[in-house]
């Protein structure tokens, strides 16, 4: 073996040798961001420049999260905007992936509808929740429609764009192959959009988990959204951070189960492809 393929080998394996080495240097860049703002955070809530009830420490707002989750008070609020969130994401994700995959496989379909749904998906949707409280009361309901309709527009645009992304020369060959109806989707369609899917799937739980707890706070019978306001009224502005790092705690667990999925899923769907080209 010569130099120059030495060389090569080294510089092919350098990208996948070197992969995990830069994924931790940045994980450790983040971890240093994270602690320099809460270092900050307390540094200044410790100097007295604010009033201490209006700007609690860290340590303190940990201390008071710790406390709800170890005495039970935030599990039953927990549970129910678990619950909303998660309804209204599979309800959202569900509708969103099906009409995207048609307004991307059926032009006439895509230039008449497509235009309604994107005026639509700007608008703020708690201007929809005094319409939700009308027909659906203050219970859960309403704030499963609420995260619905806000899961729904993020994941219907990227599947959309992802089916219009397929080459129709996959298409073709497919049919050619005797693909069609279902199996056209599960075969061609599916692989090729995953990754937008997905995507879509993870914008749409944040917009879900903003728009429900949204609707908790204006309102609501039981939630995180609606205990967070609650301590806000009686002015336990300690509790009240302590609900919100449970909350930013929860999301960040959330996109992290997402992100993992997609990573494995992804290079699954690479591993797979040249196996289950079509069928």
């Amino acid at each position: 073996m010569g130099a120059a393929d030495v060389t090569s080998d080294v510089r092919a394996g350098g990208g996948v040798a070197g992969r995990p080495h830069r994924e931790l240097r940045a994980g450790t860049i983040q971890v240093l961001i994270v602690l320099g703002l809460l270092l900050l955070w307390e540094s200044v809530s410790r100097s007295g420049l604010f009033f201490e009830r209006l700007f609690p420490s860290p340590v303190a707002v940990t201390l008071a999260a710790w406390r709800h989750l170890q005495q039970g008070i935030v599990l039953p609020h927990l549970a129910t905007s678990a619950m909303e969130i998660s309804l209204g994401l599979l309800i959202g994700g569900t509708l969103g992936t099906l009409m995207g995959m048609a307004l991307g496989s059926r032009p006439l379909f895509g230039r008449v509808c497509e235009p309604i749904f994107m005026y639509c998906a700007p608008v703020p949707k708690i201007i929809i929740y005094p319409i939700s409280l009308w027909f659906l009361g203050i219970g859960p309901a309403s704030k499963v429609a609420q995260s619905t309709l806000a899961s729904f527009f993020p994941i219907l645009i990227s599947t959309a764009a992802a089916i219009r992304q397929v080459k129709p020369v996959h298409i073709d060959v497919a049919r050619l192959l005797g693909a069609k109806g279902f199996a056209l989707y599960r075969k061609v369609y599916l692989p090729a959009m995953l990754g937008h899917v997905l995507v879509g799937l993870r914008l749409g739980m944040g917009v879900a988990i903003i728009s429900s707890l949204m609707a908790e706070t204006k309102l609501a019978e039981k939630g995180l959204g609606f205990l967070t306001i609650e301590y806000y009224n009686h002015f336990r502005i300690t509790e009240m951070y302590s609900i919100l790092l449970i909350i930013f705690t929860g999301a960040v667990l959330l996109n992290w189960i997402f992100y993992w999925a997609e990573r494995r899923l992804l290079r699954y769907r690479g591993s797979d492809a040249g196996q289950n080209a079509f069928f």
